[in-house]
């Protein structure tokens, strides 16, 4: 009687971009994610689970970064948002706000010989965090329930309510309510220990079933390889979450400036059960492109000039 090991592909800590493979130690870096079972030490997984003697390449060359906008409402940007434990998917309202780390994402994609990509999305914020899925479990109590809330919730309420004392439903409570709910969300997850399957730190993407009307918005739709019909979804205002199947344009994103045309032309394009009701609408957009600036560093810097001017003239 034979035996199989298996498959438990070994993730441990990421490196800066640059790196190329695994180290001969085999220890996984944001380059190269190491299968210490079925793989040489000195390749790399790819989407496809072949392995591979070349690393992930960063979407965009060295200098990809992209913020990343709903559809139906463009002036919210996708973030990774501290939390109490962990830091969450959330959206911030605003230009200016975008120009944070926490919305600057850079877009790794692992090897592979067929059509379909799996990618890893990082922040310039946590460049050694992943974003993946994860089911936020919503503990309801007789004190608490889905019902009203009146002015901001207690900690006390934000615990009971679930995703409150995580730094998401909370926000909930600045519109009079509180919803409570198990879903799956966006997560940030640190690479620095055995993972169990790379399909747990890998997203897909996925072109969405209508058009911008912008070229240079392609809509596109974002799911977890582990969860490939679940696409994230800008809810009730600062929230997102994971919904089943086409969730409409608040479920549909674009990035800024658009992702390289090689990566949408290989994109596969949703099939599945599209949205029948509450689908909303393509979102106005007039500033792709333009440079993001955050005001504090502007007058910061403009602070520093006047500064320099004065010197300059006492000088004379």
């Amino acid at each position: 009687m034979s035996w199989a090991a298996p498959f438990i592909p070994c993730i441990f800590a990421l490196a800066l971009v640059g790196t190329s493979a695994s180290s001969s130690s085999g220890l996984s870096t944001r380059d190269c994610l190491v299968n210490k079972i079925f793989c040489e030490a000195s390749d790399c997984i790819g989407s496809d689970q072949g392995c591979y003697n070349h690393s992930n390449t960063q979407v965009g060359g060295a200098g990809g970064v992209y913020r990343i906008r709903n559809a139906e409402y463009p002036e919210w940007y996708l973030e990774l948002r501290r939390g109490d434990n962990r830091w969450i998917s959330a959206v911030g309202k605003g230009r200016e706000r975008a120009a944070g780390k926490n919305f600057q994402w850079t877009i790794m994609k692992l090897p592979s010989q067929t059509a379909s990509s799996s990618y890893m999305m990082f922040t310039e914020r946590l460049r050694d965090h992943a974003m993946t899925y994860d089911m936020m479990i919503c503990h309801e109590d007789s004190n608490v329930t889905s019902g009203e809330v009146s002015g901001a919730a207690t900690t006390a309420e934000q615990q009971n309510v679930g995703w409150a004392s995580e730094g998401v439903f909370n926000i909930s409570a600045r519109y009079g309510y509180a919803y409570c709910a198990n879903a799956l969300v966006g997560v940030s997850t640190k690479i620095d220990g055995p993972l169990i399957d790379h399909k747990e730190v890998t997203l897909k993407f996925t072109k969405a079933p209508t058009s911008s009307g912008n070229p240079s918005a392609p809509l596109i739709m974002i799911s977890s390889v582990s969860h490939p019909n679940e696409f994230l979804q800008s809810l009730m205002g600062e929230i997102v979450r994971a919904a089943k199947f086409d969730p409409g344009f608040s479920g549909y994103w674009f990035f800024d400036p658009p992702l390289p045309s090689a990566e949408l032309e290989a994109m596969p394009g949703y099939a599945g059960q599209r949205c029948s009701s509450e689908c909303g609408k393509m979102g106005s957009i007039d500033d792709i492109g333009k440079v993001y600036i955050n005001k504090a560093s502007a007058a910061s810097s403009l602070s520093l000039f006047l500064l320099l001017l004065t010197l300059l003239g006492e000088r004379r």
